[in-house]
């Protein structure tokens, strides 16, 4: 089911300027890696000013949703609940931000239950366009961005 890079980077690039534009109106630092198919963001905690160092590695998009998560200032693959902001409840509902350190949401490949991740409720990963629509819903790079700083601005700290 792998998708060929170069179709993956085309489906990007398509996404890819509106992603900047966000990242530019909300003032957050934003690094597209290409030949690693990786964004990195890094999101300021409001009440706190701790950063949070958020990375999407897009191999197979959009076949497969993005893997999300909450990584150190050196951007390092490992999952640590210390890099992971606590969820709190928002306006809009429950956070996304899962006590587990997994942001938890159908456009994150690691909330499914076959990469580790709370939900088989929600099918494969690979359903991921269609699964829990009256959740969240983000199918673009900046709709996911979108969402996820809409959660992030109710944290106060980091999960542990």
């Amino acid at each position: 089911m792998s998708v060929p890079t170069e179709v993956t980077k085309l489906e990007i690039e398509e996404e890819l300027g509106a992603a900047e534009a966000w990242a530019e109106r909300h003032q957050i630092p934003f690094k597209w890696i290409e030949d690693r198919l990786e964004l990195q963001v890094v999101l300021t905690q409001p009440e706190s000013k701790d950063l949070y160092y958020l990375k999407g590695v897009f191999d197979d998009y959009k076949e497969m949703p993005p893997k999300w998560i909450f990584t150190d200032s050196n951007w390092s693959d490992e999952i640590k609940k210390q890099n992971f902001p606590k969820g709190e409840s928002t306006p809009f509902g429950s956070s996304m931000f899962h006590p587990n350190g997994v942001i938890c949401a159908p456009f994150n490949r690691l909330a499914y239950k076959v990469y580790d991740g709370p939900h088989s409720d929600w099918g494969s990963p690979a359903q991921w366009l269609n699964a829990a629509r009256d959740k969240v819903v983000a199918d673009t790079m900046g709709d996911m961005l979108s969402a996820i700083y809409r959660d992030f601005r109710y944290t106060k700290t980091h999960l542990s």
